[in-house]
């Protein structure tokens, strides 16, 4: 993925004084420590060993999948980025793209130890595509400085088709509730459970990237530690799937909004969708739905009865929920390397992940 080993080339400045590796298992609590010192106090890893071992420990290998740099003179941690590659979840995949996470530097560490770790991430895995969302500041600073492609996720959405008073989003007077190119609904939505989802058969599987599988799915979101996920199919004229929306509610100030986390599905699947995303906000009484992405069809979407958040003057469509924040709020992500891999969704990498644990929840 890269043109040349930045990594070894730049090491020799380094590794008199900084070892860098994967998280060995007996080094854990430090890096625990590193995240609630210089991260976020009582962040959701730092509470939740559970979370922390499902999103980042490595059974093959017996250590975590967080490069980091450590300083051979005071063995403390300086610098860490957390891996989290598609294989994780299956380890039959044997094209993964690979997302980095909780890129952090010790504020009096050594001028460039972030690219190091962020080089050391990419030489430790193999991907064949590197990939972050939500980034920091200096992660898109340090993305740039690769040569990867930079930008901001699409928020696409649909409100409840009869609320007059929201609690979530805000100047809502005069927006569109759905895309007016949404075509006549010819779809049905079916729920899976995870006995459903094993089973599924037909040609919606071949739409499944190569850098996912049916067994991605499963451990990513039917056997998440914490979360509660949907699998809901959308089933053509045929009756046959033509693909499938994972996705949860998220609550806050006594409401509730439906997010979309991930998707397959064959072209034009979600065309034709409107009625059945309006059935669901009703069904949940949910004030919208909405559909955070990198490079999905818009005209799809549009036909879906999607309507893409920045398109409209002054609505707020809110992104945080733990804790809740009525603002748009952007998210950023990088992109470097197979150009399959540029189809992002907000279930990748750990960017829909418990934020609020102030206990051990498991």
């Amino acid at each position: 993925m890269q043109p040349f080993n930045y990594f070894q080339k730049f090491l020799p400045y380094y590794s008199d004084r900084y070892l860098f590796t994967l998280c060995p298992k007996e080094r854990i609590e430090d890096v625990v420590t590193f995240i609630d010192t210089y991260w976020k106090k009582n962040h959701a890893f730092v509470v939740s060993r559970t979370l922390l071992d499902w999103q980042y420990y490595n059974t093959k290998a017996d250590c975590y999948n967080i490069a980091v740099a450590i300083q051979k003179e005071t063995a403390e941690i300086h610098a860490m980025v957390g891996i989290t590659c598609t294989s994780h979840f299956d380890p039959a995949i044997t094209k993964p793209v690979r997302w980095g996470s909780l890129l952090k530097i010790r504020p009096d560490a050594e001028p460039g130890l972030g690219m190091m770790v962020e080089w050391y991430k990419n030489e430790s895995t193999y991907a064949c595509a590197d990939v972050g969302l939500g980034e920091s500041p200096t992660a898109i600073q340090l993305a740039n400085k690769t040569g990867a492609t930079t930008g901001v996720a699409d928020q696409y959405y649909i409100l409840h088709p009869t609320k007059r008073s929201f609690c979530l989003i805000d100047r809502a007077e005069g927006a569109p509730r759905h895309n007016p190119m949404a075509q006549i609904s010819t779809k049905e939505f079916r729920s899976y459970s995870a006995e459903d989802f094993v089973n599924l058969e037909g040609a919606v599987l071949e739409a499944i990237p190569y850098f996912k599988s049916k067994i991605y799915y499963i451990n990513r979101y039917f056997n998440h530690p914490i979360y509660h996920y949907h699998a809901t199919g959308i089933l053509g004229l045929t009756g046959s799937c033509d693909g499938v929306i994972f996705w949860r509610t998220c609550k806050a100030r006594g409401a509730k909004c439906i997010r979309i986390i991930d998707y397959f599905g064959l072209k034009g699947a979600l065309e034709g969708c409107l009625r059945n995303f309006n059935t669901l906000l009703q069904k949940w009484d949910a004030e919208y739905v909405d559909f955070l992405c990198v490079g999905m069809p818009a005209k799809e979407l549009a036909q879906g009865g999607f309507v893409e958040r920045h398109s409209v003057s002054g609505l707020i469509i809110p992104n945080y929920f733990e804790p809740f924040v009525q603002q748009n709020i952007d998210v950023t992500y990088s992109h470097m390397g197979a150009s399959e891999a540029k189809v992002i969704f907000k279930g990748d990498s750990d960017q829909d992940r418990p934020n609020l644990l102030m206990q051990e929840t498991i």
